[in-house]
């Protein structure tokens, strides 16, 4: 006979090694609010081998009535948990990890939602927040509003942690966890859990906070060197779940596809597809065939809808599941440009290429009576074999359908795979969309690019029309609001009188090249025939500042979405996708209109290092890349960017308009150092900060300005030559980073919203280690020293850049120092000189910059209106 159920709430949570964290779990238990007399907390101990068994018993022994231990050899924490299930006695029951821990609040809340919901929901989920780390969790865009679930009209807000749900016993006490599973036991349980009610609860006003160690041993962290994270995930999770479903419902409901979907996505993302020596041969395949098996039940449209993949990602997924026996060719469409004489087609093919000498790749007509060969822009050695097809408008009749084929062996081999990359203007999501460029209409069906010469209007209102309606027909929230933004678009663009220039910075801060260019376009250069507005989000302390110089938009609304839309160029000093694709996923309900808009990269520093991971064409296709630098410029031509030189200029940045020294000359000296990605965590774009990582205190950045900025002969020098000593901080830094430098009492932080003008007009010296932002200041002709003891740490590859041209030695505008002695006597030598900028130096800052004047904007706007 069952007990009667004594608590409301039993937390049932498996313990293995976890002594640092443990005790904060429990404390957080016993203090919930719901009243520790209501819960039951069950420890299981599964074999750990430091104090955490003790820490167990140490609160058994404290509350005897709540606290129950069970003490068993290691087992895993399936194991650990299907013990303790045998021992629950609460009507419902937690799952909460040993090493995160709950909000004080969270089984109140949870508890309380579930009962007045019983008859509709099974189990209510929390908020998971990162705990140690910054960032948030993926799944946490459907905690907008406390509310139940339904799992049939909204199948992505999938629930994968058994951890941060109130799930009732009633409905788990038949249930267990897979002990096959290291990893996803609590996705796949929750699976079958909530195909019963096919709904579930959210609430969030309450958090579960999840540890991310360190250390980087979770179970998570660690998974991909362990041979359980392959075939046995695939077997008892993927297949089981999708199986189960299907027998369940009859037929696989799309928030289990979405679950599995979401869960493999990650898999696609890693580099190696599997990690080196793990799996055999063998069962590599056996892995890789198990994925594509599949991925037969997870429909286009759910691996479509994934967020956390890009599209070249999601076509290659969607590729491997189509694997047809006749050919794993697949060609990607990722630019082209209809000109009035000309269209250029570029792109890239891949696949198991038949090999051959002299391999070609051809883009010809049924008939034959065109036929054209692409120019290889790769080696043909090469995995992937970029190409370009130049066609001359003039020998295109009325209508011409084009396919592409590979050659070899005197074989034409139909390519059948056909993909379209995010700057080409057709999606291969919707068969009716279009492009009309410069009397050229282009569409795609049955495997061929299809142009026609246009003649009129009436052509592309049946286009228009074919390609909303069959937005409409997708029956998608997301799609639905797309096509009101497109109708608007459509009905406002025939209004539109004049030239449209959207120029931004940062969305949270302006002070850049951006706002230079909207100072000179609406001081300098007022033209009736170009409106511009500059992107910020209105929060920003520079918005008001902005708004009295011209027009503002706030970034993310209404307003901005439109006239992204509506533009001609976007200008910025950031390349960061928001910038030049304000739709992100849902770009491909816009490619005809954006590809006629033109991106023209300010920058916000000279690139002195290679960044082409992150900048090419294929990431960026920026039409305009300004420099600042003659070598600058010749390295964009000469690294892997993939720019032609017509897109590269060197002007000079719109911001040195704007720099001047002080007319009466400030002392002070100023530390610009730049900041360290393997220090810091990631950015947290709620917070607009990242933290920093634990183990700074000890690390060479802290140490070497640590040595500096505590340094007693240092300050006593500046008190007597008159010299402040001042930092300033990189944004990407943390500011509690500023109290391991142990700074002398002399020293002066600045503000972050210090003005980067200003401090270059009122310094005397500047001294930096790697950072390019003192560009600014020798364009000033103003002397800089290097201080770089952790240089070979800076470039081992732990940090975001690679070397460049760039050598700081022969091509700095400063000594370099690599010692915290020799830079403070350096420092001393400069301010017995008044810190006079050297001959040599300045003979180097001469070579450096083309132009060396306050013509910068207006060589920038030239350049934009050639474009």
């Amino acid at each position: 006979m069952e007990q009667t159920k004594r608590y409301k709430v039993s937390v049932v949570t498996a313990v293995y090694n976890v002594a640092p964290y443990l005790k904060e779990m429990i404390e957080s238990i016993v203090r919930q609010t719901i009243g520790f007399e209501t819960i039951q907390l069950i420890l299981i101990d599964d074999g750990s081998q430091d104090d955490s068994g003790e820490i167990c018993d140490c609160y058994a022994a404290k509350y005897p009535a709540n606290v129950l231990v069970i003490h068993k050899e290691n087992g895993g924490v399936s194991s650990a948990r299907n013990e303790g299930l045998k021992h629950v006695r609460g009507e419902s029951i937690n799952f909460v990890d040993a090493d995160d821990f709950l909000e004080l609040d969270a089984l109140e809340k949870m508890y309380g939602y579930l009962k007045r919901n019983a008859n509709k929901i099974d189990l209510v989920a929390i908020p998971l927040q990162y705990y140690g780390s910054s960032g948030t969790h993926p799944l946490n865009y459907k905690f907008h509003k406390t509310r139940i679930v339904d799992l049939e009209k909204q199948y992505n807000n999938i629930q994968l942690s058994m951890s941060s749900v109130l799930v009732k016993y009633d409905c788990i006490k038949n249930r267990c966890f897979d002990t096959r599973l290291a990893y996803a036991e609590d996705a796949q349980l929750l699976i079958d859990i909530l195909l019963d009610k096919m709904a579930y609860g959210i609430v969030c006003q309450t958090k579960y906070w999840y540890r991310k160690r360190d250390s980087g041993d979770s179970a998570i962290d660690t998974g991909r060197k362990n041979s359980y994270y392959y075939v046995p995930y695939m077997e008892n999770f993927i297949l089981k779940s999708l199986k189960n479903a299907a027998a369940k419902k009859g037929k696989i409901p799309y928030f289990v596809q979405y679950t599995c979907m979401y869960s493999l996505q990650w898999r696609f993302m890693e580099y190696p597809f599997v990690k080196a020596g793990i799996l055999d041969q063998k069962e590599e395949l056996y892995y890789k065939q198990l994925i594509i098996q599949a991925l037969q039940s997870i429909e286009d449209k759910i691996i479509w809808e994934q967020k956390n993949m890009d599209n070249n990602c999601k076509i290659e997924v969607i590729s491997l599941k189509k694997q047809q026996d006749d050919s794993s060719i697949r060609l990607f469409y990722e630019f082209i440009e209809i000109l009035p004489r000309q269209i250029l087609i570029e792109g890239c093919i891949k696949g198991d290429l038949p090999q051959c000498v002299n391999a070609k790749l051809i883009l010809k007509a049924r008939n034959e009576n065109i036929s054209l060969e692409a120019l290889w822009i790769t080696p043909l050695e090469q995995e992937h074999l970029r190409f370009r097809f130049c066609m001359e408008r003039d020998i295109l009749p009325e209508k011409a359908e084009l396919q592409a084929y590979w050659h070899c062996q005197n074989t034409n081999i139909l390519v059948k795979h056909i993909w379209f990359g995010k700057f080409f203007p057709l999606s291969n999501q919707f068969k009716s969309s279009y492009l009309c460029e410069n009397g050229i209409l282009l569409t795609y069906h049955n495997n061929q690019l299809c142009f026609s010469k246009v003649a009129g209007k009436r052509k592309l209102v049946v286009c228009e029309g074919n390609f909303q309606r069959e937005m409409l027909s997708k029956w998608d929230r997301k799609v639905f609001r797309g096509w009101i933004a497109r109708t608007i678009y459509q009905m406002l663009k025939p209004f539109k009188r004049k030239e449209l220039w959207l120029i931004s910075d940062r969305l949270m801060k302006a002070d850049d090249n951006g706002e230079a260019f909207f100072t000179y376009m609406n001081t300098a250069r007022k033209n009736d025939s170009i409106q511009t507005y500059f992107v910020l989000e209105k929060s920003s302390v520079d918005y008001k500042r902005l708004k009295t110089i011209g027009n503002v938009v706030s970034y993310h609304s209404t307003k901005h979405k439109i006239l992204s839309l509506l533009c001609d160029k976007k200008i910025s000093s950031q390349a960061d996708e928001y910038v030049y694709n304000r739709f992100f996923d849902l770009s491909f309900l816009y490619g005809d209109i954006q590809h006629k808009q033109k991106f023209v990269f300010l920058q916000h520093g000279v690139t002195i290092n290679d960044s082409s991971m992150w900048l090419k064409k294929t990431d960026a296709n920026i039409s305009l890349f300004v420099t600042a630098a003659q070598p600058e410029y010749q390295s964009i031509l000469d690294y892997t960017y993939g720019y032609e030189e017509k897109q590269i200029t060197c002007t000079g940045f719109p911001r040195y308009d704007y720099l001047s020294a002080s007319s009466h000359k400030k002392k002070e000296i100023t530390f610009m150092p730049t900041w360290r990605k393997y220090l810091t965590c990631d950015f947290d774009d709620k917070t607009d900060a990242r933290k920093l990582k634990k183990g700074f205190s000890d690390s060479a950045y802290c140490s070497m300005y640590r040595q500096v900025f505590s340094n007693s002969k240092l300050f006593e020098a500046a008190d007597r030559y008159h010299y402040q000593i001042q930092l300033m901080l990189h944004p990407a830094m943390p500011r509690e980073c500023i109290s391991y430098f142990h700074c002398a009492g002399q020293m002066k932080i600045l503000d972050r919203n210090t003005r980067y003008r200003k401090l270059y007009a009122d310094s005397s010296l500047i001294v930096t280690d790697y950072s390019s932002a003192v560009f600014d200041f020798a364009y000033l002709r103003k002397p800089v020293l290097y201080y770089q003891q952790d240089v070979e740490e800076f470039f081992s590859g732990k940090h975001v850049c690679r070397r460049g041209y760039f050598d700081y030695e022969r091509d700095g505008f400063g000594e370099v120092e690599y010692t915290a002695d020799a830079l403070i006597d350096r420092m001393i030598e400069y301010m017995k000189n008044e810190c006079q900028l050297k001959g040599y130096y300045r003979e180097r800052i001469d070579r450096t910059f083309r132009y060396s004047d306050q013509n910068n904007c207006q060589r920038v706007y030239e350049e934009i209106i050639r474009l």
